[in-house]
């Protein structure tokens, strides 16, 4: 099927996506987005705030469509005429999982109440503290620095 063998009812009627596919066998050859959209508005006759409310609606079908590859400078081809070895999409790996920062910075501000504690309180406070009174800790440190 060409843009030549259909009759312009036809085409206007045409679903924009399968205008797209039409033209690039038409052409054999990957094409620029923008000049693909500008064919497709002029079979379809388009006015330009039609074409400018269908621009992000065509571009959206164009990503979500299996049937289309882009091959970066925003140029478009049908996924078929590229072996599947040929195909650079891009892959991205799975960032590798971190300990979460908020353990060090605990423990940070355990370490630092614990050295405050002791300088207002020289008491001897046992080796492992619950977190509950570090806590309650700070916050007694707290109400104290504002008094002062």
């Amino acid at each position: 099927m060409s843009l030549k063998s259909l009759d312009k009812d036809k085409l206007k009627d045409t679903a924009m996506i399968d205008l797209a596919i039409i033209i690039l066998k038409d052409e054999k050859k990957a094409m620029d987005f923008h000049g693909l959209y500008d064919q497709i508005a002029e079979i379809k006759q388009l006015t330009p705030e039609q074409k400018d409310d269908l621009f992000v609606q065509f571009y959206t079908d164009l990503n979500l469509d299996g049937r289309f590859l882009t091959l970066g400078s925003n140029m478009w081809g049908l996924k078929r005429w590229y072996p599947v070895e040929q195909i650079d999409e891009e892959i991205t790996a799975e960032p590798k999982k971190r300990k979460p920062k908020r353990k060090r910075l605990r423990k940070r501000k355990l370490l630092t109440t614990i050295w405050i504690w002791k300088k207002l309180y020289p008491v001897k406070i046992p080796r492992k503290i619950p977190f509950w009174m570090t806590n309650l800790m700070t916050k007694k440190i707290m109400m104290i620095s504002m008094m002062m």
